[in-house]
Formats: C-alpha cells, sequence, structure tokens
C-alpha cells in the first residue's frame, strides 16, 4: 500500500483519483514483515494453505486450454474498453466534495450552468454500486438546483426502493442521506 501513491502519480498525473496515504507505520508488507523476499508461489500457497484451514479441503488444478483462451479474450476486451482511463473527466466540473466513506473517500464533482442548475455530474472514489445506477444518477442531477431537496429526489429516484430500481445499489457510504450530502455540499 505504501507504493500505490507513487503508482497513481503514474496512471493519473492530473490527481483525478483520490488516494489516502500510506507509509511504512501504515502499511503492512509481506517482505518486511517476514525480513525476506517472498515468491509469488510461496505467497499464493500461503492463501491457498489459509482458506484450507478456514474452509475445509482446497484443491490446485491447471485451467484448461479453453478457460486459458476465454481468460485471455476477456482480459483483451477490458484492455480495449479502456476502463483504467475511462471517459475524461470534464475540466467544467470545478465543485467538489469529498467525504470519508466505509471504503476510503467518495467524491461528488459538478458543474453548474450560469442560472445555477446542474450542467453535470461525477462521482468518483471508493464505493461499490452498479454502473448503470451511477450513470442513471448523474443523468438525474443535470438540470436540478443543487440544493438537498433536490439531489435527495434524485438519490431517491436512482436508489430508492421501489419496483423500478431495486437492482440499483450503491454500498460504502451508508445511509444514502451520506450521498446526498455529499453531493449536495459542493463547493
Amino acid at each position: 500500500m505504501e507504493e500505490l501513491v507513487h503508482d497513481l502519480e503514474r496512471i493519473d498525473p492530473d490527481g483525478a483519483l483520490s488516494c489516502r496515504m500510506y507509509d511504512a507505520a501504515s502499511a503492512t508488507k509481506v517482505v518486511r514483515e517476514l525480513a525476506r523476499d517472498v515468491s509469488f508461489d510461496e505467497l499464493a500457497g500461503a492463501i491457498a494453505s489459509g482458506y484450507g484451514s478456514s474452509l475445509g479441503e482446497t484443491r490446485r488444478r491447471k485451467l484448461t486450454a479453453i478457460e486459458s483462451a476465454d481468460a485471455q479474450h476477456r482480459g483483451d476486451a477490458l484492455a480495449d474498453s479502456n476502463w483504467i482511463h475511462g471517459p475524461a473527466a470534464k475540466q467544467t466540473l470545478t465543485l467538489r466534495n469529498r467525504i470519508a466513506s466505509q471504503l476510503g473517500a467518495i467524491e461528488a464533482a459538478v458543474a453548474l450552468k450560469a442560472d445555477g442548475t446542474i450542467e453535470a455530474a461525477r462521482l468518483s472514489g471508493d464505493f461499490i454500486a452498479n454502473s448503470p445506477a451511477i450513470a442513471e444518477l448523474e443523468g438525474e442531477l443535470r438540470g436540478r438546483p443543487l440544493d438537498l431537496a433536490s439531489i435527495s429526489d434524485a438519490v431517491a429516484k436512482t436508489f430508492g426502493d421501489n419496483e423500478n430500481n431495486n437492482s440499483n445499489f450503491f454500498l460504502g457510504a451508508g445511509e444514502l442521506s451520506n450521498l446526498v450530502r455529499l453531493i449536495a455540499g459542493v463547493n
């Protein structure tokens, strides 16, 4: 984890992604704890042994040629999708707010039109949600005033428990009211 901030500098030099700062005091390294280098196979074996102790019998097997080809195909498709870079964040999303979350941090960024309504919105950070729901929420926010009531309505419409949206979920912020306060609190 203490290397994460350096890796993030390489893949996100503009600083669009939020990241906690880890150092030797706040991250554990297997190499440091064992005072020796550890090979991938040794570490994988230790993890498998731990699962075996917790869950019972484990067995190793080689992937079939079909499984390997399928994994390669899926990996290539994922790389071609440009998922790690995604659509470039608009520079106009100048109003930002960030909160600590159950998984790290969540950030909301918005751009306002001259009349004070939301032109564009983007959520990023450490949360778990279905992608269509995030796109739906960002779309639902467009054209709304940046106030608690309007934001609350958009969040409830997207993630509320009703027959239209029962498959949408957002995990990591606790109650949805935290998400509302995050978005409404951009400055």
